[in-house]
């Protein structure tokens, strides 16, 4: 019996062991415009998608910019961490003669490579308003409804996506990004990567001991 219940004792630490060794995640994003439409046939520069898809001028002159940011990374952690996923950046300068209300589609794949592989996306559907002023200009269509509510790779969960604002006196909320003129502000998809924790794994290991001592005191 002493040696079975140190048998399993020792189980139950090698998994805590197991579980404090630092996890490796690795993905990377891949964001692109399209259809972009609704706009003005105007005698200045009209909006337009640009760098391989990566860019939308919002027209005008001194013409404002929205650039979608692609992420490659490597992180490594033993315990749970939030990680930024994807980025975009809006360069909200004070333009004159825009296009003040139109679409484009925001195209957005993740691709998870370690410790498991697996893809997501989703079409983000955006309407750009360009208002005069005093109102700040707008970006809404962000809500979270294509990616899944939870992807598992090899033990490590991916969930809780969210978009966060920075920059200036820029904000989101609702799936609106409102930034005033004159500001640049970055929008921020994150995500909790999830790892079990090692208490919950030694919890774990103590229960297989004591299920092997009753076990044992059963068959004696």
């Amino acid at each position: 019996m002493v040696r079975g219940a140190a048998f399993a004792l020792t189980m139950s630490l090698g998994l805590a062991a197991t579980a404090a060794r630092a996890v490796i995640v690795s993905y990377s994003s891949d964001g692109q415009f399209s259809n972009l439409s609704g706009c003005t046939t105007l005698p200045v520069i009209d909006c337009a998608i640009t760098n391989s898809g990566n860019r939308v001028d919002l027209s005008g002159f001194n013409n404002s910019e929205l650039f979608a940011v692609d992420f490659a990374n490597s992180a490594s952690f033993t315990t749970s961490a939030t990680l930024p996923l994807a980025s975009l950046i809006w360069v909200n300068n004070a333009s004159i003669l825009t296009d003040q209300d139109f679409d484009v589609v925001y195209t957005l794949q993740l691709t998870f490579t370690a410790p498991s592989a697996d893809i997501a996306g989703q079409a983000f559907n955006l309407q750009i308003q360009q208002p005069t002023n005093p109102a700040p200009d707008r970006i809404s269509g962000f809500a979270i409804g294509g990616l899944p509510g939870t992807i598992s790779l090899n033990g490590v969960t991916v969930s809780g996506f969210s978009w966060a604002a920075s920059g200036g006196s820029s904000s989101y909320t609702n799936g609106m990004w409102t930034n005033p003129e004159g500001n640049t502000s970055r929008l921020t998809l994150s995500a909790r990567f999830a790892v079990p924790e090692p208490a919950t794994l030694a919890l774990l290991g103590l229960g297989l001991a004591s299920l092997g001592l009753v076990r044992r005191k059963r068959s004696a």
